[in-house]
């Protein structure tokens, strides 16, 4: 359903989980300490990774 009204415009999705997690769908050991919660370096990940998209989209209100 998420994605049905993506297509349609409404909004666009953005795919954390593919930033935070190997081949075999566990968590990047450098993201995390434990393999459920973000570590520092996770969160720093997270954040450069968000930041590309809000760039994106201020340079297409432009």
């Amino acid at each position: 359903m998420l994605t049905k009204y993506e297509e349609k415009g409404y909004y666009s999705l953005i795919d954390l989980y593919s930033q935070f997690v190997n081949d075999e769908g566990m968590m990047i050991k450098e993201y995390t300490n434990d393999g459920v919660h973000l570590s520092e370096k996770g969160y720093e990940h997270w954040g450069s990774f968000e930041k590309t998209i809000i760039k994106k989209l201020n340079d297409y209100e432009k």
